[in-house]
């Protein structure tokens, strides 16, 4: 399974439209997009986290 067939249809429309938005509004080319939790920001910048 990709990544991308991991997310719902309403997550993958979602990322779309921002795609669509950040090409309308800043220009140029968008190259890549993430889905990410907060979690996956946070667990770096927390010792001995409990969601390793």
């Amino acid at each position: 399974m990709s990544g991308w067939s991991a997310l719902s249809t309403g997550s993958r429309s979602e990322m779309l439209r921002h795609a669509g938005q950040i090409t309308a509004n800043i220009g140029g080319r968008l190259t890549r997009q993430e889905s990410r939790s907060w979690i996956d920001f946070v667990r770096p910048l927390w010792p001995g986290a409990p969601f390793r």
